[in-house]
């Protein structure tokens, strides 16, 4: 009786262990299960992390050559505006006479030379169109001449032609 009593507890223990040893192997199994998937959750968000962090650099980067680029134009057209503000400046100041007097006298010697130049090759000019027009007559008349005499010859020597024809 010891002895079955023996082999059903051996047989009790032997299927309990069986069971645990199930039971074990199936929590073994949802634990590489469960750590299987959270390292692949922790894979998926490490890679959006750093596609986050990557995108938050480069926004970052355009962020501080937008600033860079602003700062260079504020910059720019404040330089711009000072000199805008100088000539400003400068241009409600009235010049004094005793400043253009010499550029003007100097402009009104100028243009006192051009004049007489002017004047003088108009007279040039004219005195040459008289000439080559007293020319151009002179050649005229000695061409209406010389032909006038030609004519005379022609006419004189024809009515002899005439004459001493058969």
């Amino acid at each position: 009786r010891n002895r079955d009593e023996a082999t059903n507890a051996v047989a009790a223990v032997t299927e309990r262990v069986r069971v645990v040893e199930n039971r074990c192997t199936e929590v073994e199994k949802d634990l590489g299960n469960h750590v299987r998937m959270q390292s692949e959750r922790d894979q998926t968000f490490t890679e959006k992390l750093n596609t986050c962090l990557k995108c938050t650099d480069e926004l970052e980067m355009s962020l501080k050559s937008s600033d860079v680029v602003t700062h260079t134009t504020v910059s720019r057209v404040e330089d711009i505006m000072q000199r805008l503000v100088n000539a400003e400046d400068e241009l409600q100041h009235k010049v004094s006479a005793d400043y253009w007097q010499p550029q003007m006298e100097a402009l009104q010697r100028a243009d006192a030379k051009f004049d007489a130049k002017l004047s003088s090759m108009e007279k040039d000019m004219y005195a040459r169109f008289s000439h080559e027009s007293a020319q151009r007559d002179g050649v005229k008349n000695q061409l209406q001449d010389s032909l006038k005499t030609c004519m005379d010859k022609i006419s004189s020597i024809r009515p002899l032609l005439l004459s001493n024809r058969p």
